[in-house]
């Protein structure tokens, strides 16, 4: 056998193992598609995102509480959302 015969059976091996590894890989893609869809999975998948975003929620509201609670906004002096809309601009500022 040359040279060129080894290689080019060693090219339609590799060939044929390519494509029987593909065909592989779509077959467990397809099934754990439908395992993810249906059953126990499915019911663990929706538990893990709920704790995911309760968890982000929590941590959310902890931190908005902790900032409210220790600064509170004031307007810059001397800008329109300083002055109270019930005085008058000519009454004296106490």
């Amino acid at each position: 056998m040359s040279d060129d015969e080894e290689h080019e059976r060693a090219r339609q091996n590799a060939e044929e193992a390519a494509r029987q590894a593909k065909e592989r890989a779509m077959k467990d893609a397809e099934r754990l598609k439908a395992e993810a869809l249906t059953g126990p999975m499915k019911e663990e998948m929706l538990r893990q995102l709920g704790l995911i975003y309760g968890g982000l929620i929590l941590i959310g509201v902890y931190m908005c509480s902790r900032s409210s609670r220790h600064r509170r906004w004031t307007p810059p002096p001397g800008s329109p959302s300083s002055r109270s809309p019930w005085r008058s601009r000519s009454s004296p500022r106490s």
